[in-house]
């Protein structure tokens, strides 16, 4: 395992296993929050909860962010416009749809990272 000498004696001239810096890093699902316009926000929103969410803008809710951190979200407000942000300001876009089932199509791709969720006319925007 890795060149070290687990049973026996070593080898002149190897490493002392705990004096070997390792690299460390975390499994897990990224911190997701799906912020409104009106009310807290849901941390780690399932499907359900981000579906029936989507159904209130315009009855209720004028916009929802779904948080992925980092200057990565996707937004969406009444009138139909969904925006994308993936980092800085010149990774911004928009795309106009026309109903609220296909904002919840983009929703429910983005949340589960779905191939083909994305697949729209997306405009490049400054904001």
């Amino acid at each position: 395992m890795c060149g070290f000498v687990i049973e026996g004696l070593p080898v002149e001239g190897m490493p002392e296993p705990e004096r070997v810096p390792l690299a460390g890093f975390r499994l897990g699902v990224p911190r997701l929050t799906l912020q409104r316009s009106h009310g807290r926000p849901i941390v780690q929103p399932s499907a359900l909860e981000v579906e029936s969410q989507v159904r209130r803008l315009g009855d209720g809710l004028d916009h929802l962010i779904l948080d992925l951190g980092g200057d990565n979200y996707l937004q969406a407000a009444t009138g139909f416009q969904v925006e994308r942000r993936e980092g800085g300001a010149d990774l911004h876009f928009r795309c106009e749809v026309d109903t609220l089932d296909e904002v919840a199509e983009i929703f429910r791709g983005y949340l589960v990272n779905q191939d083909g969720w994305g697949d729209r006319d997306w405009r490049q925007i400054w904001v």
